[in-house]
């Protein structure tokens, strides 16, 4: 008998349907044995495109836990890629073993279990299966349940990376919403990349994507300074969608600096020092500060080669390397630290998300029938 498995895509706690959740949304893999379903929560269906990926007669839309009851009424297993906070009634209500949770983002490898025990509080709570790609979170909560498993890849990277053409332009990502804790001196720190940018590459587009909570009239101010670069923080497009520039810029956010090391990308990874001694006890510290020991300091001395910079005289220097040594990402040395790095953070990449899905599932469901 075909089983039928759905991935719901949904803001169950905001109102703010933001658009970027359409980078986890999976391809149509149903086969003679499986049934793939896509249901959209309705505020969130401007985010869906007539057979994006595939999808087209599998996409149902609901408006509430009423009607979302009924469509997973029919369903065998839930994918879930939404946040843990604010689920519908009928999730909870639903077979927790058999929903599956893709965990997002590459925590970085070298931060200790105290900060891991702040971020997996409720995953380790949680009886839902977890299926994580980054090696950190897995070794760290596999130690404290049994249904976690390592998977190789994600849907936005199935999906959206692996460009297979590139052009000369620049993406520069920033990967926090917290930056107002620095006051004027971020700004400054952005007029100096935007301007060693633009004088070293006068004839390049220039995309710039910023935290999506951040101060956009201020941000936009200081962009509009520069004829070259385009403020794309508020439209509504992807990171991954301009994942066809030639350099790739990301600023302290370490999952896009592994994806852009797995796109093949120029890649450029920004955590300059004043980033990580801001003062926890200043006003409004006390609440978000728990996010700060996520960025430490990235340890260049193991992966020496790796465009990494501390601070902007480093920062000069790798952009003069990217001008002035055409094939430096096809060295042996710069090739063996991104594999280095990348094995570290994700251990084996390994694509298609949909089959590894599948497996572990036949083997969960194997386990449960010999343990009867």
């Amino acid at each position: 008998m075909t089983k039928n498995i759905c991935q719901i895509i949904g803001y169950f706690n905001q109102g703010n349907a933001q658009y970027y959740m359409k980078r986890v949304m999976m391809k149509n893999f149903s086969n003679k044995e499986y049934n793939f379903n896509l249901l959209i929560q309705n505020n969130m269906r401007f985010i869906y495109t007539k057979n994006y990926l595939g999808n087209n007669k599998n996409v149902f839309f609901f408006n509430n836990n009423t009607e979302l009851a009924l469509l997973i009424k029919k369903m065998d297993y839930l994918i879930l890629s939404i946040d843990l906070n604010g689920w519908w009634k009928c999730i909870h209500d639903f077979d927790q073993k058999k929903i599956y949770y893709i965990g997002h983002g590459i925590t970085n490898h070298f931060i200790n279990d105290t900060m891991m025990d702040r971020l997996f509080v409720n995953f380790r709570k949680s009886p839902i299966n977890f299926l994580l790609f980054c090696k950190k979170q897995y070794e760290y909560l596999v130690k404290h349940k049994k249904n976690v498993f390592k998977i190789g890849t994600l849907p936005q990277i199935d999906n959206l990376l692996c460009k297979s053409s590139k052009t000369s332009d620049i993406l520069i990502v920033e990967g926090t919403d917290n930056w107002s804790i620095y006051g004027e001196r971020i700004n400054q720190y952005r007029s100096n990349i935007f301007n060693l940018l633009t004088n070293n590459f006068q004839d390049v587009s220039i995309y710039y994507k910023g935290a999506w909570g951040d101060n956009a009239s201020v941000v936009n101010r200081l962009v509009r300074q520069y004829t070259n670069i385009k403020n794309i923080t508020r439209d509504k497009c992807l990171a991954y969608d301009y994942f066809f520039c030639d350099i790739i810029i990301c600023i302290h956010f370490t999952t896009t600096f592994l994806e852009a090391l797995l796109n093949n990308s120029k890649a450029i990874l920004i955590t300059f020092d004043f980033l990580h001694n801001v003062d926890i006890t200043q006003p409004g510290m006390k609440e978000r500060g728990w996010l700060l020991p996520a960025f430490v300091e990235f340890k260049t001395e193991l992966y020496p080669n790796l465009l990494v910079a501390h601070d902007f005289p480093t920062l000069i220097k790798h952009i003069n390397t990217i001008k002035t040594i055409p094939n430096y990402f096809e060295t042996e040395d710069y090739s063996r630290d991104k594999n280095q790095y990348i094995k570290d953070s994700i251990g084996e990449y390994v694509p298609n998300i949909s089959k590894q899905i599948i497996d572990i599932i036949e083997k969960n469901e194997l386990n449960i029938s010999l343990n009867k």
